[in-house]
């Protein structure tokens, strides 16, 4: 396989700690499974076909992915920041409960910033819905409309 095992990647990967069914990440030029254990690199896009789930853990973070969910994961070295650009579907994310923990969630059409909390985006088309359960969090609009 030609995802690199965890212990072999740049600083601060994040690592496939559950997979479910079929989840993908872009390995240089050509899409490979990913299993439990493999790592996904700074800027390297996963996705799930409707077969597949996963959990990813960054540092503190941890991002789900549902279904037909597409992004990338980037962060400091340091592990203090997380970024989670989301292309579709749904991502489940938790940030650590340290005070200095910001885990990004960017969409096309809103960006959310939680410290410490729990949270939901759906991406639909041109919608987004939102659910925080927990933690300090907020959101901006990206150049289109949201829904809460």
């Amino acid at each position: 396989m030609a995802v690199a095992a965890l212990q072999d990647c740049a600083a601060s990967p994040a690592a496939a700690a559950g997979v479910h069914g079929t989840v993908i990440a872009l390995a240089g030029a050509q899409w490979e499974e990913l299993g439990r254990g493999d790592a996904v690199s700074g800027g390297q896009p996963a996705r799930t076909p409707q077969s597949g789930r996963a959990e990813l853990r960054r540092g503190d973070a941890s991002i789900g992915l549902g279904p037909n969910t597409a992004l990338r994961i980037d962060g400091g070295a340091d592990g203090s920041s997380t970024k989670v650009t989301q292309y579709s579907g749904a991502a489940a994310v938790r940030a650590a409960g340290r005070q200095r923990a910001y885990l990004t969630i960017e969409t096309p059409i809103l960006v959310v910033v939680t410290s410490g909390g729990a949270v939901s985006v759906a991406l639909d088309g041109e919608a987004v819905r939102v659910q925080v359960d927990s933690g300090k969090t907020g959101g901006n609009g990206n150049g289109g409309g949201a829904e809460e």
